[in-house]
């Protein structure tokens, strides 16, 4: 039995699986099994994984049916009492489980450690590194939620005791969201979360990012969804339900960029609205800074999108307009002290 499982569901990824299987093979801990379940895919994937001379490597086949339903039937086929769910894309750092493994071991009562990762072009080449403790020291329900990016499923490490006590790992055909979804309710049933302060793995960003490909309607969709979920726990922490208005007004707020960055000015300003009807308060404390810290992960060049975003306010809103030069002064100040921290521009990671 292998101590730790990875399991790696893939659809028509047949180049970028390959190499996040090696990234598991090349570990300087070896006591693993790799679960590749191949999701429908219709291109190499089946065969290419079908070579692999490593008995390590357990390719199992299905019909599409999404990668939530293939994480979780991966989970269920896998045997290790440490588990991580491996995107196939992105790429394990050499030490990445050694090191997670002795935290771990050191660390009894902690059911999941998380680390830094890489955001890396298609070529693997750097494009800024996440060090995402330096601003989300402690973990829990509240930074689950709020602070989107700072869990990486690919950088965490967890107990299979752990993931034990969901009713499911992952939602079946839950098109996005499922990592945060998966470690919401994580932390609702208690389980402690630490950092382990290194950075353990390669994010790809490339033009087939799913979460990059949901807009802002869409995109609230699915977390109102989840949302209702997590509302109707009867274990639900009093102050999270103190807070669920707030929590509403923050996604609003999030979906409302996501549709400006796609171009869906109508829904953005909707949700806009909905979200400054909220939480009124916001116009002048929160909203710059939030249209700073979103801007470089939801559009190429940030300027263009703080012209759009204050350029194209809701009628009610428009006086925010003056808060355009706020933006771009957080912005700039962000983008120094990534710099000054080697970290490279900022920008959340979904």
């Amino acid at each position: 039995m292998p101590e730790v499982s990875v399991i790696i569901p893939t659809y028509n990824r047949s180049g970028f699986v390959v190499e996040a299987v090696n990234s598991v093979l090349s570990q300087t801990f070896d006591d693993l099994e790799v679960v590749v379940v191949n999701d429908g895919s219709s291109d190499e994937t089946a065969r290419v994984l079908e070579n692999f001379n490593d008995p390590r490597v357990k390719p199992m086949h299905q019909a599409n049916v999404g990668r939530s339903t293939a994480r979780n039937r991966g989970f269920a086929e896998s045997s290790g009492q440490f588990i991580v769910f491996l995107d196939d894309d992105d790429l394990f750092l050499p030490e990445k489980l050694e090191k997670q493994v002795n935290f771990l071991r050191e660390n009894p009562d902690t059911g999941l450690v998380a680390s830094g990762f890489n955001y890396v072009a298609h070529d693997e080449q750097i494009i800024q590194t996440a060090h995402p403790w330096k601003h989300v020291p402690v973990l829990g329900w509240r930074s689950c939620i709020l602070e989107i990016g700072a869990l990486h499923l690919s950088a965490v490490l967890v107990r299979r005791s752990a993931v034990l006590n969901l009713d499911v790992p992952f939602h079946d055909g839950l098109e996005a969201c499922e990592d945060t979804d998966f470690f919401v309710r994580l932390s609702l049933t208690g389980c402690e979360m630490k950092w382990l302060q290194d950075v353990v793995c390669s994010y790809r960003q490339h033009a087939s990012n799913t979460m990059g490909s949901l807009g802002g309607p869409r995109y609230r969709e699915v977390i109102g969804w989840l949302l209702q979920r997590w509302f109707a726990r009867d274990d639900l922490p009093p102050e999270m339900r103190a807070e669920q208005a707030e929590i509403e007004a923050y996604f609003d707020l999030v979906c409302a960029l996501r549709a400006y960055a796609r171009e869906e000015i109508e829904a953005g300003q909707r949700l806009l609205v909905a979200a400054l009807k909220t939480c009124p308060e916001w116009e002048t404390t929160m909203f710059p800074e939030f249209v700073a810290r979103f801007v470089g992960y939801l559009h190429a060049d940030p300027r263009i999108m703080i012209e759009r975003v204050f350029g194209k306010l809701p009628g009610e809103y428009a006086h925010l307009a003056g808060l355009k030069r706020e933006a771009y002064r957080s912005f700039l100040s962000k983008v120094v002290t990534a710099a000054q921290d080697g970290e490279g521009p900022l920008g959340e990671s979904r």
